[in-house]
Parts: structure tokens; sequence; C-alpha cells
């Protein structure tokens, strides 16, 4: 979404790191151990979920605060290969703590259940911004970088849309979750006819939309999940690009960018008209000019 408000006003392709954008806000920040929970394994025995990341905004507004590294800036791992690198070296701390049960300078876990303190004390964040480098293998003029990108995007307007009527926590409220499940193919249209609406507005206009889906038991995308034993499961949302729909029924079918993978392939389902009850939130980028164009009208 990023790289096509980009793209719509200077006219040049920037591919961005993903990679970037989750070492620095999930392991840098500490938030992929602030926002982790510890569940009972099947084994038996405590182990931890990481957080990947929060609502798509904040994400969205990272980058616009922060600044992004352009994928050519990595001399390091792909996003795919780095996801997959770096649970060891950041897990590893939880899983002592949760061993010895006790509290450390880095963090503290509870027998079960959330993360009772966040990465805490100097040492502990520094130590974050270096595993988050080391892992990263990013070049070492980012931080210059990142601020170029930064600066490239002032006056860039991020517009959040929420269509949520449950509880806001870390995750979606399951409450909200059986209400959506109950609901037939044709009244999950009808309740998510002002999401379908906003969302064909947007892309008629040539911007791609961030939405935030509710994505339990959601045919195709069942059992395409990378990660399918995550113990979330029960309230389970996802993030992805929304980026055109046809619709010769009548009923747009929406294509999609996403971010899972399998065999080196893209896993890109659509979402259809009777699935956008499920659409929680939506996030779009303006560059300054349609900014100040949809400011007018």
């Amino acid at each position: 979404m990023v790289e096509a408000a980009y793209y719509r006003r200077y006219k040049v392709h920037l591919p961005l790191s993903e990679a970037d954008m989750f070492a620095q806000g999930q392991i840098a920040s500490g938030k992929v151990y602030n926002q982790a929970s510890v569940y009972q394994g099947a084994n038996g025995g405590l182990q931890c979920s990481l957080g990947e990341g929060g609502w798509e905004d904040q994400d969205v507004a990272y980058i616009l605060h922060h600044g992004i590294l352009p994928l050519t800036n990595m001399s390091c791992y792909p996003y795919a290969k780095m996801a997959t690198g770096y649970e060891k070296q950041v897990q590893q701390p939880v899983q002592d703590s949760m061993k010895v049960g006790a509290v450390t300078g880095f963090l503290q876990v509870s027998d079960q259940g959330n993360l009772t303190q966040k990465v805490k004390g100097a040492k502990a964040r520094e130590r974050m911004k270096i595993l988050a480098a080391q892992i990263e293998g990013a070049a070492p003029d980012a931080d210059q970088r990142r601020l170029e990108i930064k600066r490239s995007l002032k006056g860039f307007v991020q517009v959040t849309k929420s269509f949520y009527k449950g509880e806001k926590r870390n995750g979606f409220d399951s409450r909200f979750y059986d209400q959506l499940r109950a609901m037939s193919p044709a009244q999950c249209e009808t309740a998510g006819a002002a999401q379908g609406k906003y969302i064909v507005s947007e892309l008629n206009k040539g911007r791609p939309v961030l939405v935030g889906f509710a994505l339990r038991d959601v045919k195709p995308w069942v059992g395409l999940d990378p990660s399918p034993d995550s113990p979330a499961k029960d309230t389970y949302g996802h993030a992805f690009l929304l980026t055109g729909y046809t619709s010769n029924t009548g009923h747009p079918v929406f294509k999609t960018y996403n971010s899972w993978a399998q065999g080196g392939k893209q896993i890109n389902p659509p979402v259809l008209a009777n699935q956008l009850c499920r659409v929680m939130q939506t996030d779009s980028l303006l560059t300054p000019e349609e900014a100040a164009k949809q400011k007018q009208s």
C-alpha cells in the first residue's frame, strides 16, 4: 500500500522491506515480547507464541513516523527467511524465563497467559536493537535511508476506517467472531455492504486497501496458514491487501496480496462479497495531492 502510494506520486517503483518493518517495529521495539502469550504446549510444557504484529493501522503509522528501508538496502534476508530464522534467537530468553519462573532484567512471564511485564531497562532495549540488526542484516547506513524514506512520505495521509463492533484488544473479541460465524453468506454480504462500498470506491481511485479480516473458518483460507499450530485460532485476525476486483456476476470478487507463501509460491485467496462482514478495519494511504483533493470535495 505504501509502495503504491509512493508510485502514484513519484512514478518510481520502490520496493520496501517487510523484514525491516518486522525487525524494527516488532523486535527492536520489544513488541515481539510485549504482545506475546504463554500457553500449554502439546507436550504439556509451557511454550511462547511471540507477537507478530498489531492492528494494521499501527504498522502504517510506524512507517510514516519512523521510515522503512528500501528492499535494495537489505544486505541479507528476505522476510520469509528472516521470519523463520529469528525465532530461536528471540524466543530463547522467553523459554529460559519460563523454565526458572523468575523475573529477569529482560522480561517477566506468567505461568500461563499473557506476558506480565514489557521488555524493560536500557540494557534490555539496547539488546533488542542489536538483535534486530543482527537478524535483519541491514546495510550500515540503514538509519539514514529510513530517514530519507520518512522525509519522502511527508504529507502522505493515512485513512483508517473501523467496522469492528467488538471489544478491541490484542486480538478480536471471540464473542463477535461467534456472531459472524452464525451468519449465512447472504447475511454476511448484507452486513458487509458498507465495507464493500468503501473498498470498491478506493479501488476505483487506484488505491489498494489494507484490510483487517476475521479469518477463522473462512474458506479457502482455512489450512493455508504457514503456522497452523498457532494457539490463537479461536480469535484469529489477519491483515492483507485488496488490490482489485471483478464483478461479472454483480457480486464483487476481490483480488488479494497476502504475506503467506508455501513452496515458494505466494498464497492469495480471493475475498468474496459474502465474506465482507469479516472486514473489521480498512486502511488507505493518500498522497498529499490526493488528500488535498479529497479535503476540497
